[in-house]
């Protein structure tokens, strides 16, 4: 169900991955975040922001990023303008269209469509640092190349980084990523942020939680950018260093606890990654 957090926004959980969607006001405008991702989840969200179309004179999606379980609800916003980075990336978005018809054709999801989902019609490419009315938008790369970071009054809407139940997954640079961090940093104090949306798991409410986030997912990267220079250091391949990670599994940890079996694939994509990348 739909819930208000915050006065004029509001948030829905997904079944799927505690996704978040985001309906808020900002000025005379209606903004509507990665709405996903079932289609009764979706309907809700719609029906929320009807309500308040009447009270406004422009209503907009904003997607923070490319990947499957942000854009699948865009069609069902087909009246609303979509803004997005201007870094997206078309390829992800294709990819992204395909895994939708996988997951919905596997699990029997009925849409308003058959076979694959339209290309995401983006109305406005936001650049980095761009004000536009009520809101400011930044670039935020390493999970994917074209993440869009929404900043409303004291509030950031971050997209997949600083999650509260994930450590990062880096799709495309873990320096990217750690730019990424650094940034948030910068931003949040400029900005005066006290509450910070991720698109997966409950919103950071207290400055404090807000640090910890960004403490968690640094020392994660560094950790994992260590892990990865002491193989070298020992003269094993890549091949050797993943197989010692599945060994050794549960000897990694985030939040003081191992990395769950359900998402370890993504722990041993990110030292792949940064073993490619280089140390």
């Amino acid at each position: 169900m739909m819930r208000e957090i915050l006065p004029n926004l509001y948030v829905r959980t997904s079944h799927i991955q505690k996704l978040q969607s985001v309906v808020f006001r900002a000025g005379d405008a209606l903004y509507v975040v990665d709405p996903c991702y079932f289609p009764d989840e979706i309907a809700e969200i719609r029906e929320l922001a009807r309500n308040f179309e009447g009270d406004v004179a422009e209503k907009f999606v904003i997607l923070t990023h490319s990947d499957f379980d942000h854009i699948a609800g865009v069609p069902d916003f087909a009246d609303y303008p979509v803004l997005a980075a201007s870094t997206w990336d078309p390829m992800n978005e294709q990819g992204a269209i395909d895994q939708i018809e996988r997951f919905d054709s596997e699990m029997y999801v009925d849409r308003g469509w058959l076979g694959k989902m339209p290309r995401v019609p983006i109305a406005h490419a936001c650049q980095h640092g761009e004000q536009r009315g009520a809101l400011t938008f930044y670039h935020a790369k390493g999970h994917t190349a074209d993440g869009l970071v929404t900043i409303f009054e004291h509030t950031a809407i971050v997209g997949d980084y600083l999650s509260g139940v994930e450590f990062p997954f880096v799709y495309t640079s873990y320096r990217d990523y750690l730019q990424t961090l650094s940034m948030f940093r910068e931003v949040f104090l400029a900005h005066g942020i006290e509450h910070v949306i991720s698109q997966h798991g409950p919103t950071a409410l207290t400055a404090s939680e807000i640090r910890h986030r960004l403490d968690t997912s640094e020392d994660y990267l560094h950790r994992a950018v260590s892990l990865v220079e002491r193989g070298i250091t020992r003269g094993l391949s890549l091949d050797e260093i993943l197989a010692e990670i599945l060994d050794d599994a549960g000897d990694f940890s985030y939040e003081t606890k191992p990395i769950p079996l359900g998402i370890r694939r993504f722990h041993t994509n990110n030292v792949r990654r940064i073993y490619e990348e280089g140390v």
